[in-house]
Formats: C-alpha cells, sequence, structure tokens
C-alpha cells in the first residue's frame, strides 16, 4: 500500500503556479517530495508519482476523429511495480505496439506525431486491437531497473491502413515520474 501525500502550498514561480508535493509517513513525518506545476497536463497517482500528457490531442485516425488516446493505470511506484498501458480509439483489426524513451522531442512521423524521445525501447509483442480498437499490457518498472525520481515518456504506434498516407500512426503520450 502506498502512503498519503499532500499538496503543502502552492507558490508562484514565473507567473506559473507550483504545487509544493509532500508524502507523509505512518509516524506524521512529512518529506518534501517535488514540485507540480498547476497549469500542466499532470496528474499525481495514489502513490504520488507523477504522469503528464503530451503530444495531445493526437492526430486524427480511421477510427476516430480524435485519434488514439493512451492512458495509464495502476501507479508509477517502483516497489508497487504495477503500471498497465492502454490505448483506446485505435482502428480494428490492426497491429498496436507500446514503446517508450527519454524526455519529449515530438516530431512528425507518418500520419502522426512521434513524442518520445530516444533512445526508443519497444515493450514486445505487438498487439492485436480485435474487434474493440484498443490494446492493453502491464508494465512492471523492476523490469528496467528504475529508480525513484526517473522519468519514461510512454507512447503507442498503430497501423493504421484505411487512413492512407504513410498507414501509421501514433496514440498521444503520457511520461511517467517514477516514485519509491
Amino acid at each position: 500500500k502506498c502512503i498519503a501525500f499532500e499538496v503543502l502550498d502552492a507558490a508562484n514561480s514565473n507567473e506559473a503556479t507550483q504545487l509544493l508535493i509532500a508524502r507523509q509517513e505512518g509516524d506524521g513525518v512529512k518529506t518534501y517530495i517535488g514540485r507540480l506545476a498547476a497549469d500542466t497536463n499532470a496528474t499525481l497517482d495514489d502513490c504520488g508519482c507523477v504522469t503528464t500528457r503530451y503530444c495531445s490531442p493526437p492526430t486524427g485516425n480511421s477510427a476516430t476523429g480524435a485519434g488514439a488516446i493512451f492512458d495509464v493505470a495502476g501507479t508509477g511506484s517502483i516497489t508497487q511495480d504495477t503500471l498497465t498501458l492502454t490505448t483506446n480509439g485505435l482502428p480494428t483489426g490492426q497491429f498496436a505496439l507500446f514503446f517508450m524513451g527519454h524526455g519529449t522531442q515530438p516530431v512528425t512521423v507518418g500520419n502522426g506525431i512521434l513524442c518520445p524521445g530516444a533512445p526508443l525501447l519497444r515493450i514486445l509483442p505487438a498487439l492485436a486491437t480485435g474487434a474493440t480498437g484498443s490494446v492493453t499490457r502491464d508494465f512492471h518498472p523492476s523490469s528496467l531497473a528504475l529508480q525513484p525520481g526517473d522519468t519514461r515518456v510512454f507512447q503507442c504506434w498503430y497501423r493504421d491502413p484505411a487512413a492512407g498516407g504513410s498507414m501509421f500512426n501514433f496514440s498521444d503520450a503520457v511520461e511517467v515520474r517514477f516514485c519509491r
């Protein structure tokens, strides 16, 4: 079970509100763990790990004009070791592949935007989108020896022949800052 976390204070820095985040141990001691800009697409999970959405909204595809939406469930806690990757809004009957990289370096590739920066790591195997137009897979941070404070940007590549052009596209992306 994760320890509780809370917003200690809000401070204005360079005209952007920063939330000061702390975790509270069982003995009531509060430990400062970082700042989170209040005006970003960032959220805190149940363990106080930060996720931030990038390259959003994604480029539309043949299944939906809104494009494929990437999401994470669970927590970026290394000790909990349970993060579920999901992408919805994919063309049915195609293949999709999760991958991750370091930081964001958006560049137009195929029919969409490749968001994570190099080096990229594919999370194999590729998955069939089936009749639901979605893919889901569990990811275990411990499999890569990630440390608290490490960040990775996750995204989904998928085939989309009905859209024409390059016949492939990307979802939006989510950066996870892993925590204890």
